[in-house]
């Protein structure tokens, strides 16, 4: 009798053995498909109001949605929402496009902050060197620019803004 009880026992430890190391692997498919997804995944714009598109020529850019703290890479033509915040990197070069008109052209090492309130478009302007363009159509609405307490606005003109570490702000008009 004793030889029975002990056969049966081996194959109660058999399953068990199998048991840990099945659900082992199971937890590491489990795991490794979140990671994979959480990894490819991308945050869009939603349902937030889309004021526009950025185009990049060299180089990649980054945004920072208003509700986030996480810094993303933009692709080339990828939509802008209200209250994006943009930076460049060492030798990017992108140009912003407003559905109003405005062109902003972000040179390498600058950010800036967009916010449009009632079709009044204002930028917040850290750091870098932008060239806005506002095209004759739109020139009524003008374009505010903030920075270090100084406001700049722009109606039909061509400016370039520059502020570098540590200086002041430098302001070009072009035209207008």
């Amino acid at each position: 009798m004793k030889f029975w009880s002990n056969a049966t026992s081996t194959k109660k430890n058999s399953k068990k053995e199998w048991l840990l190391p099945t659900v082992l692997i199971a937890n590491i498919v489990v795991f490794a498909s979140l990671f994979f997804y959480d990894l490819n995944s991308s945050i869009g714009i939603g349902s937030r109001k889309e004021i526009g598109f950025v185009t990049f020529k060299k180089n990649a850019i980054q945004r920072k949605f208003d509700s986030s703290v996480v810094w993303i890479n933009v692709g080339s033509n990828s939509p802008l929402a209200n209250r994006d915040t943009l930076r460049t990197f060492e030798n990017s070069d992108a140009v912003i496009t407003l559905k109003n008109g405005t062109e902003i052209d972000v040179d390498q090492n600058s950010m800036i902050y967009i916010d449009i309130k009632d079709s009044k478009p204002k930028i917040k302007f850290e750091e870098g060197s932008i060239q806005v363009r506002k095209n004759k159509q739109n020139a009524t609405s003008g374009i505010t620019i903030e920075s270090g307490g100084n406001l700049i606005k722009v109606g039909d003109a061509e400016a370039k803004i520059e502020k570098l570490a540590g200086e002041d702000l430098a302001l070009y008009v072009n035209k207008g």
